[in-house]
């Protein structure tokens, strides 16, 4: 670990010759939650008009 830290370079840990674990330098920085979603969604119609169709939520 110290030597990824130091180097940045990956390590991969094998287990009789295949990989299992791959060790990676951490970043400094957490990323950002907000806003990862953005331009994901699309509204199709109009979502503020009541509806026409009569529904019973006790159903």
């Amino acid at each position: 670990m110290d030597q990824v830290a130091r180097t940045g370079e990956p390590l991969t840990v094998t287990k009789h010759g295949r990989p299992v674990v791959r060790v990676v330098p951490a970043t400094s920085e957490a990323p950002s939650f907000v806003g990862r979603l953005a331009g994901t969604a699309t509204f199709v119609g109009d979502l503020l008009s009541p509806i026409d169709d009569v529904w019973d939520a006790a159903e």
